[in-house]
């Protein structure tokens, strides 16, 4: 089976060849073994075989934020109300930006 109709026959409980892994806190994508940053810690060499592996072998669903240009979205405001008391959300103003 490929990962794509692992995944799916996963999702629908139907019969798979084998289970599907992943690498908890590892996708082969978000990895940057390239970026500078002292606290990179995928710079070692000794991440590189586990990165690539993961790539190649992983099943996994990637979740990416949708971003909608000119669309502002407070995360908070759905849970900013409890029995008409209004909780004080000025400490979250941040998620309140355009996301484009």
């Amino acid at each position: 089976m490929t990962r794509r109709e692992r995944l799916l026959a996963t999702i629908r409980s139907e019969s798979v060849d084998r289970p599907s892994v992943l690498f908890y806190e590892l996708n082969g994508l978000d990895e940057n073994p390239h970026d500078s940053d002292l606290f990179n810690i995928y710079t070692d060499p000794s991440w590189h075989p586990l990165i690539e592996l993961t790539r190649e072998k992983t099943d996994r669903i990637v979740i990416r934020a949708l971003c909608f240009r000119g669309l502002k979205y407070d995360l908070i405001d759905n849970l900013a109300q409890l029995d008409d008391h209004h909780i004080n959300t000025k400490a979250a103003d941040m998620w309140s930006r355009p996301l484009m």
